[in-house]
């Protein structure tokens, strides 16, 4: 299994949309890590276009993403556990 990690991508604020490198990087992965500072939902959309995204919010993200995604999560993938936390503070 192929796992993609990303994070503080930003958007809107440092960029307007995902990098292409980025989206070509990630093709054929099984599944995508976002570890924060997404700061808009529609970043969890495109990725999820790519495979399904697990994602946590960030200092920087909103209080509803915050609401919607929580801050950490714990994620069992195959034989491992990953825990996943945007790690500010």
């Amino acid at each position: 299994m192929k796992v993609g990690v990303i994070s503080d991508t930003h958007i809107p604020k440092k960029t307007k949309e995902l990098p292409k490198f980025v989206l070509d990087t990630f093709q054929g992965i099984d599944s995508i890590i976002h570890a924060g500072d997404i700061m808009t939902i529609d970043v969890i959309y495109q990725l999820n276009e790519i495979a399904p995204v697990t994602a946590v919010a960030g200092n920087n993200d909103s209080v509803h993403l915050h609401e919607i995604l929580g801050s950490k999560k714990i994620l069992d993938i195959g034989n491992f556990r990953i825990g996943i936390t945007h790690g500010h503070g």
